[in-house]
């Protein structure tokens, strides 16, 4: 099935539709701000499981989850530390991905078997509304077969995973898609695994000008 969804302005219907699809763990497609992306509920392992497999992913590669604000991170992480919160007050909503310490009673398909876990605040009103409803978290991986491009409109997306998505929510042609930068924060240091449109120097600039203990390896 597929629902247009007006993304200046939120459908309030369409949408709970949709967390409705996720709550039977089911699968659903839908804009954010970088790319379309493939939800599930996190907490439902078999709905993982399944959307790593039309995915074609190794289990051990982990999924990123979005969250609906920034004090849903508390409810993933053991430890929200400063420099995490400055950064997320920084760049959330946006197109940052923090890598934190995860809780124990997350799926291993989540984190991939490590004791990290992937979090964003999507800039997109959908997304946000979506993993508000679902608790705080909706899993936030591109709606693509393992690496293909990723699809800019329903249409390239029914064509690569089309028949394996219970609900589609059109947000009709994105831009070109956007990676978001992607920081491990872990021992009081900084490690930026992808960059993306947020930079490296503005990633710093935030992270080292702190002015408390909780600060983080000075950039070379």
């Amino acid at each position: 099935m597929n629902l247009m969804v007006n993304q200046k302005e939120l459908n309030v219907t369409q949408i709970d539709e949709s967390v409705l699809c996720l709550k039977q763990g089911n699968l659903v497609v839908f804009p954010t701000d970088t790319l379309y992306g493939i939800a599930a509920d996190p907490m439902n392992e078999q709905a993982v499981k399944r959307l790593i497999e039309i995915k074609g992913r190794s289990y051990d590669q982990g999924i990123p989850l979005l969250l609906g604000d920034i004090d849903d991170a508390k409810k993933y992480t053991t430890h929200f530390s400063i420099v995490a919160q400055k950064l997320a007050a920084a760049f959330w909503p946006g197109q940052l991905t923090l890598v934190l310490p995860s809780i124990p009673n997350i799926s291993p398909l989540i984190t991939g078997g490590r004791n990290t876990i992937a979090l964003r605040v999507p800039d997109h009103p959908v997304a946000r509304f979506m993993a508000s409803e679902m608790g705080g978290a909706i899993t936030g991986t591109s709606a693509n077969k393992h690496g293909q491009e990723n699809p800019l409109n329903v249409t390239q997306i029914r064509e690569q995973i089309g028949q394996d998505i219970d609900l589609i929510l059109d947000g009709g042609t994105l831009s070109e898609p956007t990676a978001s930068s992607i920081v491990e924060i872990a021992n009081e240091k900084i490690n930026i695994l992808r960059h993306g449109v947020i930079s490296k120097e503005q990633i710093h600039e935030i992270a080292f000008d702190l002015g408390d203990n909780d600060t983080q390896e000075k950039p070379s």
